[in-house]
């Protein structure tokens, strides 16, 4: 028989005609012979499956270690996401006992209050309701069940073994971290400004993390960026900071993977701290308050083994052994997520002491590009960072500086850090706002305030460009609604939801 003509063409050729193609078409080509099939499978082929996005239950990384096998697709990936799920089952079992048509709504979050349907639901939308409550219950058990018995750790183990294997860069470009819910059925992911709880959310992006690290550990991947739950939404996922303190960083695998790390993204949370017995029962759902009948105000009775807690060195140490072992790490993207206490005594400036532990260690030598968000920091530890390691691109978002003022930090930044983003800054507990002048910022204090205002961005060809800065004399009265703006844009970025802080259990 013949050969083609087409599968007479160079590789060169093919992929040509190849980038005129969509994946159905792509799929059929292959289906055409041995040889087409190869010719057809080049970089236009594998740009449909660079990025991946796996859910670590069963089914998922089952079929992720087949299709990662060697000669087959997985073997294209190089992005790759990672996702905890949570099935969070307490607004279909509020329907259910309510027997309403549908589950309670967001409500206000600022007062926790929901809204709840008064419509009663049919006996086929109840049915409906009871099906997906049963069905998210049985995933939960055997994704309780995966993780109980180290099965979900060594399907993993074997995904990154073919990835590093089977892939041309024998390795990744980025591995990511995330967490999924689930609520309204087993099928439709919340998105992550619509969840309603997180103590639940940052539970399984604690599992998930030591689920991976227990992965990493028996496989030797290499992989240039790490992606630890930090995204526009982190607040709604997050990892709590004594978390990092609890993983053994010198086995083989993690060391390999840390080792190869040029970027790194993290979003960490204060420890949560369980102040009431509702606390240590509750996911943060506020839902769960419909139906729960615990005594949301009798206080754990051991208040000084809280105060500990909240001050333990092994909040701040993981974070400090972790960038140590990233020896190439050129650039840091660090977020805390703060929790609110019910008692101020228990407040302790966990935001602080990270970057003073930063200051502190040798662990940015060679970071060019740092961005910060939502710390607390002193002058000489910001100021220290910055003189001691060549950050040459630098991002201060929603800092606060106690005690000490921004000048040295200014000018260390106008003389040195050639592309800059400074954003909703303060000092002495009073927002800065930024300028073309000082007298330009004074007379500009209206109501609708400009988002300018509280941003200065420099690029690089503006190096040594002086700006002007300034905390306003004046105060506006009244509401102003772009401010109350900015504010929820920064609670959602770096915190829970406000109906979501313990304050509002009461």
């Amino acid at each position: 028989m013949p050969v083609s003509p087409l599968e007479a063409l160079p590789p060169e050729i093919f992929e040509t005609i190849n980038v005129h193609l969509g994946l159905r078409d792509l799929f059929n080509v292959r289906l055409a012979s041995r040889s087409l099939a190869s010719k057809a499978t080049q970089d236009h082929f594998g740009s449909f499956v660079r990025s991946r996005r796996v859910e670590l239950t069963r089914p998922a990384l089952e079929t992720m270690a087949a299709l990662t096998a060697k000669g087959r697709i997985g073997c294209f990936v190089e992005e790759f996401t990672l996702a905890g799920v949570v099935y969070n089952t307490a607004g279909l079992q509020h329907q259910l006992q309510a027997g309403t048509k549908t589950m309670l709504g967001r409500g206000c979050e600022e007062s926790g209050m929901l809204d709840e349907p008064a419509e009663p639901g049919t006996e086929a939308e109840l049915a409906r309701a009871t099906a997906a409550l049963n069905t998210m219950q049985s995933k939960q058990a055997d994704y309780d069940q995966l993780h109980k018995s180290g099965g979900d750790v060594a399907l993993l183990a074997e995904v990154f073994q073919n990835l590093a294997a089977n892939t041309k860069r024998h390795g990744l470009v980025s591995l990511s971290l995330d967490v999924t819910e689930y609520r309204q059925d087993a099928q439709t992911p919340q998105p992550a400004p619509d969840r309603l709880a997180w103590r639940s959310i940052w539970q399984i992006a604690e599992q998930t993390f030591h689920t991976i690290r227990c992965s990493l550990g028996a496989a030797s991947i290499q992989t240039q960026e790490l992606n630890l739950f930090c995204n526009d939404f982190s607040g709604r996922c997050s990892l709590e900071c004594n978390q990092l303190s609890r993983c053994d960083w010198r086995t083989e695998g993690v060391v390999f993977t840390l080792a190869n790390v040029e970027s790194l993204a993290i979003c960490i949370s204060d420890r949560v701290l369980d102040e009431t017995a509702h606390d240590a029962l509750a996911t943060g759902d506020p839902v769960e308050r419909m139906s729960s009948i615990a005594d949301t105000s009798s206080l754990l009775p051991n208040l000084e083994a809280l105060e500990k807690q909240a001050k333990e060195d092994q909040n701040f140490d993981g974070l400090v052994a972790l960038l140590k072992s990233c020896s190439k790490l050129k650039k840091l993207d660090l977020r805390r997520c703060y929790v609110r206490r019910r008692r101020s005594k228990l407040d302790d400036p966990a935001g602080e002491k990270s970057i003073q532990r930063l200051a502190e260690a040798s662990c940015l030598q060679n970071v060019k590009i740092l961005s910060l968000g939502n710390f607390v920091a002193r002058e000489e530890d910001l100021l220290s960072i910055l003189r001691r390691n060549p950050v040459r691109d630098l991002t201060l978002v929603n800092i606060t500086l106690e005690p000490g003022t921004w000048d040295g930090i200014f000018d260390q930044c106008t003389a040195n850090i050639p592309t800059l983003h400074l954003e909703d800054l303060s000092q002495d507990l009073k927002m800065i706002l930024f300028g073309d002048s000082h007298e330009n910022i004074e007379n500009s204090l209206i109501k609708g305030m400009h988002k300018s205002q509280n941003v200065y961005s420099r690029r690089s060809d503006e190096l040594a460009k002086p700006f002007a800065w300034s905390i306003p004399r004046f105060r506006r009265l009244g509401p102003d609604p772009v401010l109350h703006k900015r504010i929820e844009r920064l609670r959602n970025m770096f915190g829970p939801p406000a109906s979501h802080y313990p304050s509002f259990y009461h």
